[in-house]
C-alpha cells in the first residue's frame, strides 16, 4: 500500500490536533477542579471567621448557657451588640441561601444560636425581630429549627 506524502502529512496533522485537543480538555478539567477546591476553601474560611465572631460573643457573654435557660440577664447585653450578633447570623443565612455554606455546617456552627435567640424573650428585648429588617435572620432561624427537627426525627428512627 502506497501512501502519498500528502496523506501522511494529513495523518500527522490529525494526530497532532487530537493530542492538542486532549491536552486542552485535560488542562480545563484540572483547572476547574482547582478552582472548585479554592472556592470551597474560601467558603470554609468565611464560615470559620463567622464562627469565630459568634464564639467571641459567646465567650464574652456566656451566651450558650444563658440561651439554654433564656436567662433574664440577656436583656442587659448592649442592644447594639445583640443586633450585631443577629447581623452575623443573617450573613450566615445569606451564605447558606447562596450555596456558599453547607446546611450541616451552618447548623453545627450556628444553628443552636439562631434557634435559641429567635425563641429568647430576653435576648430580643427591644429588637423588633419580626420586622422586615430582620427577615433574613428570622428565615435562617426557622430553617435551622427545621433542620434540627429533621435531625431529631432521624435519630429517633435509628434508635
Amino acid at each position: 500500500m502506497v501512501t502519498s506524502v500528502h496523506e501522511t502529512s494529513e495523518l500527522v496533522t490529525l494526530v497532532f490536533s487530537g493530542v492538542t485537543m486532549l491536552t486542552a480538555v485535560l488542562g480545563t478539567v484540572v483547572g476547574l477542579r482547582q478552582f472548585s477546591r479554592q472556592v470551597r476553601n474560601r467558603h470554609l474560611e468565611t464560615a470559620i471567621q463567622l464562627r469565630d465572631k459568634v464564639k467571641d460573643f459567646n465567650l464574652k457573654h456566656d451566651l450558650f448557657s444563658k440561651l439554654s435557660d433564656d436567662d433574664a440577664s440577656l436583656a442587659q447585653i448592649d442592644i447594639s451588640e445583640r443586633m450585631n450578633m443577629l447581623g452575623t447570623l443573617e450573613i450566615v443565612g445569606l451564605a447558606l441561601k447562596s450555596g456558599a455554606l453547607d446546611e450541616n455546617m451552618a447548623a453545627n456552627f450556628f444553628g443552636f444560636y439562631a434557634v435559641n435567640i429567635r425563641k429568647s424573650e430576653y435576648f430580643l428585648k427591644g429588637i423588633l425581630v419580626d420586622s422586615v429588617y430582620w427577615r433574613e435572620f428570622s428565615d435562617f432561624a426557622r430553617r435551622m429549627e427545621k433542620h434540627e427537627q429533621r435531625q431529631v426525627s432521624k435519630s429517633v428512627k435509628h434508635d
